[in-house]
């Protein structure tokens, strides 16, 4: 039970402090064991480069739930649905169009560690995840129509499906006279994405009634499966305010850095094979800012 009235400017003790923190930065009353949460989306872009334009149009929807293990930490569980159309419309009057339905689902855990001698908490994250997309590939060019499509045994369709799992570590530095706290973290993750072999198969065009034939648009196009491992190193940085009891702030900052960051793809056209060497970014950032209000007890908006 959360502790009532602690005098945080003096004679307090570091549990009592982090009871009293919890009631102002985690918005609902009382103590709740299970946690979920629903979060749909949709989203829509549009290119126009002049002589080439592209729309693309994505919604879905993330499902999750949090079990409180009280002293042995938080385990939670997600799965998540994706779909993605693209239209392009390229120079040359090619037209394509890629459809991709992805399902993500993982697992995660969290732990905190008092630290008594100040108002600090550590703690550990760790997660695995894992997911498969199915993409769909159309190409128009004139009067004929491309399609990817799958050319592995065992597989109905073109498949790209990944494996994951990432620790974290970190400390949270409460400022309770500021509402507010900041925690830095550092993190190591590993992702293996792979793809089934494709092929897109070429049209042949007869001349009348005799056996000469060709291609209009060559020979056909063969993709090998694909095994990229990608393990990054992350730091990143959260700052969290509360403002009075109705609006919060959630800033967080960081880099993460690609240790393998040259990936091969591989291709055969015709009798023509060949190798490409795909060079991911070495380091990239991002910055994430959430505006949360809340609207009345146990809602929140952000």
């Amino acid at each position: 039970e959360q502790s009532k009235g602690q005098n945080l400017d003096k004679g307090y003790n570091n549990f009592e402090v982090i009871d009293q923190l919890d009631a102002i930065f985690i918005p609902y009353t009382g103590r709740r064991d299970w946690r979920f949460f629903a979060v749909p989306y949709a989203t829509h872009s549009y290119v126009d480069l002049g002589t080439s334009q592209a729309q693309e149009y994505a919604g879905g929807a993330l499902l999750g739930m949090q079990r409180n293990l009280r002293s042995s930490g938080i385990i939670g569980a997600f799965l998540g649905y994706e779909f993605v159309n693209t239209d392009t419309e390229l120079t040359g009057g090619v037209d394509t169009r890629i459809q991709t339905n992805s399902l993500q689902a993982g697992l995660n855990y969290f732990k905190s560690f008092s630290i008594t001698s100040k108002v600090w908490e550590a703690f550990i994250k760790g997660s695995v995840r894992a997911g498969i997309d199915m993409p769909n590939f159309t190409a128009k060019a004139g009067a004929f129509e491309l399609k990817l499509a799958n050319n592995a045994k065992n597989v109905s369709m073109p498949l790209v499906y990944n494996l994951g799992a990432e620790l974290k570590g970190g400390l949270t530095f409460y400022q309770f006279k500021r509402n507010s706290y900041v925690s830095p973290e550092v993190s190591l993750s590993y992702d293996m994405m792979a793809s089934t072999k494709s092929i897109i198969t070429k049209p042949i065009v007869n001349f009348g009634t005799t056996a000469t034939s060709y291609r209009p648009l060559g020979a056909d196009e063969r993709y090998s499966d694909v095994y990229w491992h990608l393990p990054q190193l992350g730091v990143h940085v959260r700052y969290y305010k509360m403002f009075g009891n109705k609006f919060r702030t959630n800033l967080k900052a960081g880099i993460k850095y690609n240790m393998l960051n040259k990936q091969k793809a591989y291709i055969q056209i015709g009798n023509l094979k060949d190798a490409s060497e795909i060079t991911l970014p070495a380091v990239y950032g991002n910055l994430g800012l959430d505006l949360i209000w809340m609207i009345k007890k146990n809602h929140e908006l952000s």
